[in-house]
Formats: C-alpha cells, structure tokens, sequence
C-alpha cells in the first residue's frame, strides 16, 4: 500500500532520564483497547505540533514542559489482522524533570520503563520498530528550534523551507554532537519529517548526504532550478491571452510575470486558495506589479477555466507512483481543465521529485484555520495527489519531464540513500 493510502499517525515517546513513558490505553478508545503505547494520536496539524497537542491532551504537559529530542522518518506500519495500515511519525519529547503527567481519558495507567524493556509489555502493532527509528535522542537546540521554525512556517514556499533545511542540516554537521555515529543521516531524515508532502526537503537533503561539501552550490543550485523552471513554462503559455492558477507558487508568480511582460498583456484568474487565502496574496503582488488580475473564489474555478486558455499551477512533490502533490483542489481544477479540453500545466522543479521510498504523506494544517473549536471533527487536508497524465504537460528547468529524465533523477536519489 502507497503511503498517501495510509492513515497518518504521530507517535509521541516522553523520556526523562533515558527511561521513556508508556501508556495503557483504556476501553474508552476506538482502537487497540488496554495495549500500551506512546503518546499518539491522529495527524490533524503537521507532525511535531501534532505531538505537542497529543502531550498536552494526554498526559498534560504543556509546551513550557518539553523539548524536542528527535524526529524519525515516517514508519509504515501494517496491522493485517485488524485491516489498519499506518504511516507513524515518530517524535521524542523531552519532559522536565518536575513536570507531572496526569492522564486523560484515553489512558488506563503509566510507566516510565527502560527503552530495553519495551519488548515485554503487549503493544500497538509496531511500537518496537517505531521507537528503533527515533531513539535515542539527538540534536541540539539550536537544530530543533530551526526544526520548529520550519515545521510551523505557513508562508513561505517549499523551496524556501528545503533551503532552510539545507542550512540547519550544515549548522548541525559542524557541531560536536554531529560526530556520533548516524548523528547527520539522522538529521537529515528528521528534516525530511517535517513537512510530510514537501518531497523538496527530502530531496535536496538526500542530495546534501551524497554531496557534503556542496554547501552553497546545492542552495544556489535550487535558486536557479526555479528560474530556469519559470523561462520554460513561460515559453509555453505564449500562446495563451488568459490564464488560471491555483495557490501560491513563486515560479507560476515569475512565470506569469514574464508571461505578461513578453506578450504585452494579459489576464491573469487567481482562485482564493481557502483556508490561508494565499492566491489573494498571490492577486495583490501581480496586480501591484501593473498585471491584469482578477480574483475569483474557488468554486468558480470550474467558470474561470471555461473562459481560459491554459490552467498554471506548482507542485510540492512528485510521488514515487507519479502523482503530483500541490495545495488541496489542485487535483478538481486539472479534472475540470481536462473536461474543458482546457490546457493544465505544472511548473516543477526536477528538486520536487520525492527520493525513491520516501513516505510521503497529504500534509493535514490547524483545523482552527478552517473553523474554531467546536463539538465536531475539523478536517483542513492541505494537500492532495493528482496523476502526471491528467497534465498536459509538467515543465521543470529541464524542459518537458519525461519518462528518462524521470528515471535518472530517481537513480541519482537512490544511490544519495535518505531511506537507507
């Protein structure tokens, strides 16, 4: 099973003094009833704020009780007897010494045990597995809080964030805790955990293992992906007096530009982007650079492509079954172009191709961006995955993606070894 099929979860291990805390669930949960377990819960934010909601609604520690102590990759996890398939974040936190757990509903009883002890205690399925991909506790503060900074970021692009993750990468490999053995590879794959369908992280930190001398050249060399990115899709929307683009994405924003500026005109249909409303933001620096723009709300995205000649949106990642991750809705607008025999293009970098077996997962953000807390279950999935051939055509810096380049990005990726 595809990790995107796969019911996202964040597994929390708690540790004071080495020693980690487990749980017995109760028999007022909806699964795996008195097994013991970490601190867990389903994804409804990005990972590590998934796991300090989770801390403080289980065990009542707040954010001024714990640090960070680690992030694994995520951890496919399958339970054939139950017919339940996860994808399992791992997180550790550390708790301060005086801090007191008090245990909500979801939990019968707590122990605080030696890591080594965890194989003779009835378990969630997988438990040992997960805790191996997180523990023991790395990094340093100065690693967790750019981890934090990236985690929590909801303006800036993928691409600026994977070069963010470039430099708190090389900030880290420079220190005296980077020389344990596995320290930086597990760096690497922490940063990756992040942002669960920015396959850009993944990929230039990949990159970063198989090239660590290649500090500046890396970030310079995904800067100029992105322009090379935007001169060809130009090319290709010349043809086009009008346009449609979906979210926020600083090479569809360059390539609009320029698309404006080489054919004298122009206009340019920005859909909302709900929840965080970026393509408003997206209409108001194309209109304040002199552009011909008119905001629509999303549902009128299907009205809009009806009156266009061509649909430009990004994309955040391309998934090993090719599929490509952007903003929710990306993959409705493609289907309404493609019913409209309306053109639908992607402006990728080649940098967006996910590394060979790396879990991607749809990317869930604060449900109270939708809507504030209430007595019913706020979903805000910030992603979604539409195939490479609903496309007409996915433009990276290298031209037209095709099957070999494809292919040969994905060998480069393979041999860097992120996955291990």
């Amino acid at each position: 099973m595809d990790a995107l099929s796969r019911t996202p979860v964040v597994t929390c291990f708690l540790e004071r003094r080495g020693r980690i805390l487990l749980l017995r669930r109760s028999d007022r949960v909806g699964t795996y009833r008195g097994r013991w377990a970490g601190v867990s819960g389903y994804v409804d934010r990005v990972p590590l704020e998934q796991a300090l909601v989770e801390v403080t609604e289980e065990v009542g520690l707040g954010p001024e009780d714990v640090k960070v102590g680690g992030l694994g990759p995520p951890t496919c996890v399958d339970d054939e007897a139950e017919g339940r398939h996860w994808l399992v974040y791992p997180v550790v936190l550390t708790a301060r010494p005086r801090a007191e757990v008090r245990l909500n509903w979801e939990n019968a009883e707590a122990r605080w045990i030696d890591p080594s002890e965890l194989g003779d205690y009835e378990t969630v399925p997988g438990l040992a597995r997960v805790l191996r991909n997180v523990w023991p506790p790395f990094g340093n503060i100065r690693l967790w809080h750019a981890a934090r900074k990236i985690a929590e970021d909801r303006e800036s692009g993928a691409t600026e964030l994977a070069t963010q993750a470039l430099r708190a990468l090389w900030a880290f490999a420079r220190t005296y805790e980077a020389r344990a053995p596995g320290a930086v590879l597990r760096t690497a794959r922490a940063l990756a955990a992040l942002r669960p369908s920015m396959a850009v992280i993944a990929h230039v930190l990949a990159r970063a293992l198989a090239q660590p001398d290649a500090e500046n050249g890396l970030a310079e060399e995904l800067a100029t992906a992105g322009t090379g990115c935007a001169l060809m899709a130009t090319r290709r929307l010349l043809g086009a007096r009008r346009v449609v683009t979906y979210s926020a994405s600083s090479v569809c924003e360059r390539t609009l530009r320029w698309w404006s500026a080489l054919r004298g005109g122009g206009e340019i249909i920005v859909a909302e982007s709900r929840p965080k409303l970026e393509g408003v933001a997206v209409a108001q620096r194309l209109a304040a650079a002199g552009l011909s723009v008119r905001l629509v709300t999303d549902a009128q995205i299907g009205m809009a492509l009806r009156e266009a000649d061509a649909l430009l949106v990004g994309a955040d990642a391309i998934t090993d079954d090719d599929r490509i991750l952007n903003k929710i809705g990306t993959e409705t607008a493609v289907l309404m172009a493609r019913e409209l025999s309306t053109p639908a293009y992607a402006a990728c970098q080649t940098h967006k191709i996910a590394p060979p077996g790396w879990p991607l997962g749809l990317e869930r953000q604060d449900p109270t961006d939708v809507h504030p807390p209430t007595d019913f279950r706020v979903q805000n999935v910030a992603f979604d995955a539409t195939p490479l051939n609903r496309f007409t055509g996915v433009l990276t810096e290298e031209g037209r993606l095709t099957r070999k380049l494809l292919a040969r990005v994905r060998r480069e990726l393979r041999e860097a070894n992120l996955t291990g």
